[in-house]
């Protein structure tokens, strides 16, 4: 073996090495998850969900509303209609539980590009509780991902 190939193998050896140190498995105690709305499904009495916001600024996005008067859901946007108690209550207990771990983007910049910006984005939900209003933004995701 000359000189050439015992160079070529050390640096063989050297990038397995560190390919192992790279893709070895770490462990996820510093990504604990967390609840992203912190609120009970039951505490939620109203709901407004907004389309996508258009390139057209004078456009506003369509939106529907549900309230919930202490008797029934209903749709405030369609004078009163009443909304099936059952898949209102789903979608609930979906936003409620949804949990979060590290961002992936935190800047404005990114917001704008995954279409999470209050002024840019793909779905605008506003929950409505006794504690207050809670805004989601949720943007374009590839695939089935979703920001």
């Amino acid at each position: 073996m000359n000189s050439t190939n015992k160079s070529l193998a050390g640096l063989l050896l050297i990038q397995a090495l560190l390919v192992g140190a790279t893709w070895w498995p770490r462990s996820n105690s510093g990504l604990e998850s967390r609840e992203l709305v912190a609120l009970e499904a039951s505490d939620i009495t109203g709901i407004t969900i907004t389309g996508r916001t258009t390139a057209d600024s004078d456009t506003p996005a369509d939106s529907i509303e549900l309230v919930n008067d202490g008797k029934a859901w209903t749709l405030s946007t369609s004078a009163g209609y009443p909304a099936d108690p059952e898949k209102v209550e789903e979608v609930l207990e979906k936003l409620a539980t949804i949990s979060v771990r590290s961002p992936v983007g935190t800047t404005e910049a990114s917001h704008r590009a995954f279409e999470v910006a209050s002024d840019q984005f793909t779905r605008h939900v506003e929950l409505k509780s006794s504690s207050g209003t809670h805004d989601l933004y949720l943007g374009a995701g590839s695939g089935s991902s979703m920001n």
